[in-house]
């Protein structure tokens, strides 16, 4: 499932965006017509009105082997699993003036967060959408307005936050080695 900028688009948008959102059906797959609406919709929401911007040693995320990355916006991002992870796989948009391969030349950029921190979160998700969907089929509307309002727990909070500091840490262990590298190079 992919989307491209949605139309209407007057070309005035900041370089610095998505243009794109593909989730990997080999990784992700698909699911019934009810959700698979809902990813589209959210799809189309993320696209309508977004800012995205690479972070890093020249604009990469760090990534892609070899240090940074010749990636300039708008971009493409394709979201997968790979080894129990989430995959963030961004490219430059090749209808910006670039290759397929993800711009001037620049391969694409891998960065992948782990599912552990995450996994209550989505089960509690699936939960809450599989009720709402039989709610739906069977309920009277104010019983659905009872599921749409429905708190979910705050450790959910908790796990966003841990599996946050976890990437930034990682993040900086890895900027931090970089640095060193870069030092060690220049001094010999």
């Amino acid at each position: 499932m992919s989307a491209e900028t949605p139309p209407g688009d007057d070309g005035a948008r900041s370089p610095q965006r998505l243009s794109a959102l593909t989730l990997d059906e080999q990784s992700i797959g698909r699911t019934h017509a009810n959700i698979e609406h809902e990813r589209e919709v959210a799809i189309f929401d993320i696209l309508e009105e977004n800012s995205f911007a690479l972070t890093g040693e020249a604009g990469g995320v760090g990534g892609s082997e070899g240090g940074g990355s010749a990636l300039t916006g708008p971009y493409r991002l394709e979201l997968g699993l790979q080894d129990d992870r989430l995959r963030f796989r961004v490219s430059q948009d090749p209808g910006e003036g670039s290759d397929a391969s993800g711009g001037d030349g620049a391969a694409p950029l891998d960065h992948m967060v782990p599912l552990a921190p995450l996994r209550r979160i989505v089960k509690d998700y699936f939960l809450v959408c599989e009720s709402y969907y039989e709610a739906i089929k069977t309920s009277p509307p104010s019983q659905i307005q009872l599921i749409d309002e429905r708190e979910v727990d705050n450790s959910e909070e908790q796990s966003l936050i841990e599996a946050s500091e976890e990437i930034r840490s990682r993040k900086l262990q890895q900027e931090t080695e970089r640095w060193l590298m870069q030092l060690r190079d220049e001094a010999f």
